[in-house]
């Protein structure tokens, strides 16, 4: 079904991405990642050596699954048939699933602590912090080996592991009932009930004959798809949960920033235009060119 779809990033004028990677010794690798139609073949990878294949079950393979979503907005700026793109994830998962499996639902921002827990921390960063520590925890198998994560991957902000306890410490105090769940390897089997969830999204979308590209929790279609995706997300939660869950939308977020900009368009010019800019994806003169070629070889 995807080899009939076009699928290419719009603001590229080459169909390629370079990616930097930095060892532990501080050694920088680059990795080029091609770009187009015919790099969106998907497959799923299950783990443990598990022969019930209950362990994982994720989908990997797609070029877009390796773009930045925030620096450089380029899975933002994915094209799929000549149209924009929309991308909604489920919101806080694997905090939610775990949840639910105390009988509980979780409510607001889940990693929103609601008071500074350390100093030296700001309370605006504390947010993205507790989200990633905690994220590490679930797929840990140890405290130890949680905060050791958390700190090869955040070199250049080390926290001690008092630092990081507290914190932790903190958000079970929020949600005590998660206490027994954190850093006991529970990721593995989460990750397979998303998969679950996902794979009732694709069949529904190649039942109907619509492109999809997953990212594990979330998913990405044309802008003209998203009331659907919606609706589907919905009816795969139900069918694997019995519940449906909360999601979130790029494109909502996206309408909602540049309609607050829009107040201020007569007052602060300067301020609407960098919002409007930022968003609005630039699309290149050789995107259009491989998109027309692609239609007359199609």
């Amino acid at each position: 079904m995807m080899q009939r779809h076009h699928v290419d990033v719009a603001s590229l004028r080459k169909p390629i991405y370079v990616r930097e990677h930095t060892n532990e010794h501080g050694e920088v690798s680059k990795e080029v990642i091609p770009i187009g139609p015919e790099h969106t073949f998907t497959y799923r990878v299950f783990s443990r050596g598990d022969t019930r294949f209950r362990k994982n079950g994720r989908w990997y393979g797609g070029f877009w699954q390796r773009l930045p979503k925030k620096q450089m907005y380029l899975r933002r700026d994915i094209y799929i048939d000549g149209e924009a793109t929309d991308e909604i994830d489920f919101s806080g998962l694997h905090p939610t699933l775990l949840a639910l499996e105390h009988g509980k639902l979780l409510k607001g921002d889940k990693y929103d602590l609601g008071r500074p827990v350390l100093d030296g921390i700001k309370f605006s960063e504390q947010r993205s912090i507790v989200k990633e520590l905690v994220l590490i925890a679930i797929n840990a198998k140890s405290k130890q080996a949680a905060y050791s994560a958390y700190n090869s991957q955040n070199k250049d902000q080390r926290l001690t592991h008092a630092q990081l306890d507290h914190l932790l410490a903190a958000f079970i105090d929020k949600y005590p009932f998660l206490q027994g769940d954190l850093c006991s390897d529970k990721g593995v089997d989460l990750m397979y009930t998303d998969s679950q969830i996902t794979e009732a999204v694709i069949q529904r979308f190649v039942e109907a004959d619509k492109p999809i590209l997953t990212v594990h929790d979330s998913y990405i279609v044309k802008q003209t798809d998203r009331h659907i995706l919606k609706l589907v997300m919905n009816d795969a939660c139900n069918d694997v949960l019995n519940h449906t869950l909360p999601f979130e939308s790029e494109f909502d977020e996206v309408t909602a920033h540049i309609e607050h900009a829009a107040h201020y368009k007569h007052t602060d010019y300067g301020y609407y235009e960098s919002v409007f800019s930022k968003h609005k994806t630039k699309v290149s003169k050789l995107y259009q060119k491989r998109y027309t070629q692609w239609l007359e070889e199609s």
